[in-house]
């Protein structure tokens, strides 16, 4: 018996399984979205925290500087006989009390100020004891803040003897550094009815830059209340360098 032979045509057809190239290509294109995407995010949160670590290490540096800058002028003046001169007025004066501000050398601010130290001779002016801080530029022409520890002398703003730099030029430039009296100083008073005080408070500002990474920038201020009041006869005795002879006393009227 001859059986009936079936066309190839006539036969079902078969569904193919598995993705078209079309929908292969569609599926590689969503994913790369995705991975960029991805990709895109964590290149920025590392970048991020870059900056972060960058900004974080240099407000470091610039608050270990104020925080010494402040710490020492807020001992200006302090005088260990000051209890000495309670109740008479413009009759005591203490070496210790005037602080100069005086301009920089390379655009800051250079300040002399003077403290009673222990072990010296208590309420006299001893050697090392007028202190100096200042903005200069140091190495690499970068701006550097020096302390004078006031060996060999009063501290000079304009000459680079005795000073020593507190902060690393080769890490850090310091770009900005300012003081300024907070608080005028009072009407002067006709003594010996009453005595001119001036309670001083002081504005300290200061900015710097990484030096790897000049485009960081920060900025500091802070105020600062000086312990020690200054009394004198003529109150811009209290700008003067410490250790400065103060305006002697009108004489009393005659009878």
């Amino acid at each position: 018996m001859i059986k009936p032979r079936i066309s190839l045509a006539a036969r079902p057809a078969v569904k193919t399984l598995g993705f078209s190239l079309i929908e292969l290509m569609i599926a590689m294109v969503a994913g790369l979205i995705v991975i960029g995407s991805v990709t895109a995010f964590a290149v920025a949160s590392i970048e991020s925290n870059v900056q972060n670590t960058i900004s974080t290490r240099l407000m470091q540096e610039l608050r270990t500087t104020m925080s010494l800058v402040t710490r020492e002028i807020r001992r200006a003046g302090f005088d260990q006989r000051a209890h000495e001169g309670i109740a008479r007025g413009a009759a005591f004066v203490s070496p210790f009390a005037p602080i100069a501000l005086v301009p920089g050398p390379e655009a800051g601010e250079c300040i002399v100020f003077a403290y009673d130290a222990t072990g010296g001779t208590a309420g006299a002016l001893d050697a090392g004891e007028i202190k100096g801080l200042r903005r200069s530029v140091g190495a690499g022409g970068n701006g550097v803040i020096q302390y004078h520890p006031g060996a060999g002398g009063t501290p000079n703003c304009a000459n680079d003897a005795g000073w020593e730099d507190i902060t690393d030029p080769f890490a850090v430039d310091v770009t900005f550094f300012r003081l300024a009296h907070a608080n005028a100083a009072p009407a002067p008073v006709v003594a010996p009815l009453t005595a001119p005080l001036w309670v001083r408070e002081l504005d300290v500002q200061l900015a710097g830059r990484l030096v790897n990474e000049p485009d960081v920038v920060r900025a500091l201020d802070s105020r600062v209340r000086i312990r020690a009041d200054c009394i004198r006869i003529a109150l811009d005795d209290c700008l003067s360098v410490p250790g400065a002879a103060p305006t002697p006393p009108p004489a009393p009227p005659g009878p």
